[in-house]
């Protein structure tokens, strides 16, 4: 079943590709308007808006251990900063559940130079809670 459906997938943005090589005047009266126009307003009308959407203005000469707590309904989050002699460890408390950041990397390659390291990190800017399915995320 999953072949079938990578091979219909692949039919189908194939055929979009060619629909939007053709000209305008090519295009017949089926395909009034351009593909990209088409999977624009798509994707647009489908987007997953988030619930919860808190903006973070953080001070960039604080360099001094602090936490905040990130105001999402029904979870408690806290962001953590701790300085050490000039050195930020962060962390982030979610329902109880710490993660650290120091030490970890990035999933995919940040740049030419492969993963990013985590340790630099050093506050968050904003924090979205989407609800999907009936859960939070």
């Amino acid at each position: 079943m999953k072949g079938s459906v990578s091979v219909i997938a692949v039919y189908l943005l194939l055929s979009l590709f060619v629909a939007a090589q053709k000209r305008p005047d090519q295009r017949g009266p089926s395909c009034p308007r351009p593909v990209d126009a088409r999977l624009r307003d798509y994707f647009e009308s489908s987007a997953i808006e988030p619930s919860v959407l808190v903006n973070n203005e953080p001070d960039p000469g604080l360099r001094k251990t602090h936490s905040s707590k990130i105001p999402l309904p029904g979870h408690e989050i806290e962001w953590i900063d701790v300085w050490n002699s000039n050195n930020l460890s962060a962390s982030i408390k979610i329902d109880g559940d710490l993660i650290s950041f120091k030490g970890q990397q990035t999933i995919n390659a940040a740049d030419d130079n492969g993963k990013g390291k985590l340790d630099l990190v050093e506050d968050w800017r904003q924090a979205r809670l989407y609800e999907l399915s009936g859960h939070d995320i």
